[in-house]
């Protein structure tokens, strides 16, 4: 994620999270909090990822709307 206080921003503000929470939550972001089990990165970096079908990017675009996160954040334009 290339902006993460632009997308935590608003999903912060959405869920009543104070704004100043944002920098402890880009730190842990981070973090791999898979680390050690079958989904960390290290063993999930070889694995294509699922191709942005017309279906999912518009439910993506859905959630983007709904949590007020605009879609070139997402790259979803």
């Amino acid at each position: 994620m290339s902006t993460p206080e632009k997308v935590l921003k608003p999903i912060f503000e959405k869920l009543n999270i104070p704004e100043k929470c944002i920098p402890d939550s880009i730190a842990k972001m981070k973090i791999d909090s898979q680390a050690d089990t079958y989904l960390s990165q290290k063993n999930l970096k070889d694995i294509e990822m699922t191709e942005m079908t017309p279906e999912l990017k518009q439910s993506l675009q859905k959630y983007a709307e709904i949590l007020l996160i605009e879609p070139e954040i997402l790259g979803l334009n």
